[in-house]
């Protein structure tokens, strides 16, 4: 069954860009993404093989119906303060990718003590939607997916967000407009679409001008403002902390992580990857960087620590566990909740 779900992906790749510019900035190859959920299984089996606590699909005032997974901080997590969660970990997938490119940090970060939501953007994964809005609606579909959450208390109140590449853009767009979130860390975020379409080669021979017309059309096709991509705009309107990690190297460049983090006016902090720690254990690395961020390990100018402070890892620990993660339980919501979500009005 999953080969036959593979060639049906494989085939549907085929067709991606064929058509209007504008559509096809919008209509972007989420097939990689959606090969590695075929190949982790369903939100049922995940969660009948304890991987994963709770399985959601949340609709959207637009319709537009969400594939989140949930894990809970586990319980044999050490130095929890009467059992409670350290916090709340929002973790925002790269474009053209899904949640299964985040499980194993998640994993790793519930292991240390955190919940964990890990949603499908829309037009993603297992998320509906015909267009990617780079950030203009996910934005708000993130925001509007924590506040049910947490009126429900199915996670922890403290809320941070964790984001790579567009992922990382969209998270500071996210912190920027939901006042529950208490800090932000984005890998290698994009200054806004440009620089990713460019990348895209139905785009790379196109001149800034041609671009920029296609970007404008595409908003207007996708039905939002094009300014609601940007996310220098986001950086200057955000109130909690702002971590950037950086991966500058021959392949890539931080010029936009630079011009983030140069308008951003919140506590900030750009912070290199350490490039074979990364390289040998991912999601090791990232999860130990996270709870350094919110824990206060990493200092930020300018920012008083609201968390668990905890005590570094030992010398040449990166802080989690080789072992496997421990079985998930799953906290109930109240009765009266429902799987429907309503718009956030934010500023």
């Amino acid at each position: 069954m999953k080969y036959c779900l593979l060639i049906g992906v494989l085939t549907a790749a085929m067709c991606v860009g064929c058509g209007d510019p504008a559509e096809q900035m919008l209509q972007v190859d989420a097939n990689q993404g959606k090969m590695a959920l075929a190949m982790k299984g369903s939100g049922k089996d995940l969660q009948d093989r304890y991987i994963i606590s709770e399985h959601r699909t949340p609709k959207l005032s637009d319709g537009t119906v969400l594939d989140v997974w949930i894990l809970i901080a586990s319980a044999k997590a050490t130095d929890l303060t009467e059992g409670q969660p350290r916090g709340t970990v929002l973790l925002i997938h790269d474009i053209g990718k899904s949640k299964a490119s985040m499980l194993g940090l998640g994993q790793e970060l519930s292991r240390v003590g955190y919940d964990v939501v890990l949603p499908d953007l829309r037009a993603h994964g297992r998320t509906s939607g015909k267009y990617f809005t780079y950030g203009a609606k996910e934005k708000t579909d993130l925001a509007a997916l924590m506040d049910q959450l947490l009126r429900e208390r199915t996670v922890d109140s403290n809320v941070y967000a964790f984001g790579r590449g567009m992922g990382g853009s969209i998270a500071i767009g996210y912190a920027s407009i939901h006042p529950k979130c208490k800090g932000v860390i984005a890998q290698h975020p994009y200054a806004g679409p440009r620089p990713v379409l460019k990348k895209r080669p139905q785009f790379v021979l196109m001149s800034n001008d041609e671009l920029s017309e296609v970007m404008e059309d595409g908003a207007k096709l996708g039905g939002f403002k094009l300014e609601e991509t940007s996310t220098i705009q986001a950086a200057r309107r955000l109130k909690c902390p702002l971590l950037i990690l950086s991966q500058s190297n021959v392949f890539s460049s931080d010029v936009d992580s630079q011009a983030i983090l140069d308008a951003t006016n919140s506590p900030k902090l750009k912070e290199n990857i350490a490039s074979m720690e990364y390289a040998l254990k991912p999601s090791v690395y990232l999860a130990d960087k996270i709870d350094a961020f919110i824990t206060g390990r990493i200092e930020i100018p300018g920012r008083t620590v609201i968390g668990v402070e905890r005590d570094a890892p030992e010398p040449g620990s990166t802080g989690a566990s080789d072992e496997p993660p421990p079985p998930h339980t799953v906290r109930p919501a109240p009765a009266d909740s429902a799987d429907k979500m309503t718009p956030p009005v934010y500023d």
